[in-house]
Parts: structure tokens; C-alpha cells; sequence
């Protein structure tokens, strides 16, 4: 909402309906980085984490078709959640 802000401030300055810089009271965003935590999993720890999924159950079979799709297409935990079957395109694999 900050950025929104101080950006909807400097246009109006830009345009000259306003004669101050208003965005300079406006602080910025706090911009955290925590350097501990890890950007991405290890290929190696996700080939584990596959491995140890019991796929004789249909439940494990669709915990690891989740986790496929999560860990190798990238896709997002809500993208997976409504994906339905008339979303993937067999043909072109």
C-alpha cells in the first residue's frame, strides 16, 4: 500500500497538481532479508522426499502426484488445489 502510495504522490508531483514532495513523508516499505532461510530445496532432498511417499495407496499415488507438480513445474499450492483435468492438455504432453 506504501508503494501505491508514494507512486499515486510523485505523479501527482509529475503533473504539478501537487507543489511538495508529499512521497518523501511517506516512508518506504521495510524490505526483510533473512539470509538464513534457504531460497529452495536441494534436488536431492526432494528426490528423497518423493522416494519416501508410499505410492501402493491411492492416497500416496495422489500426495506424490501433488508434490510432483509443486516440486518440478513450480506450480503454486492454490494452482494446484483447482487444477482439473480439462487444464492439462494431453495431446501436447
Amino acid at each position: 500500500m506504501t508503494i501505491a502510495l508514494r507512486s499515486f504522490l510523485n505523479y501527482g508531483r509529475y503533473i504539478g497538481e501537487v507543489s511538495l514532495d508529499l512521497a518523501a513523508a511517506v516512508q518506504k516499505a521495510a524490505n526483510w532479508s533473512m539470509t538464513s532461510i534457504p531460497r529452495a530445496i536441494s534436488p536431492e532432498h526432494v528426490r528423497q522426499f518423493l522416494a519416501s511417499i508410499d505410492q501402493r495407496t491411492s492416497v500416496g499415488r495422489r500426495d506424490y502426484a501433488i508434490l510432483l507438480l509443486l516440486a518440478r513445474l513450480g506450480l503454486r499450492l492454490g494452482e494446484v488445489a483447482f487444477l482439473e483435468l480439462d487444464d492439462i492438455d494431453w495431446n501436447a504432453g
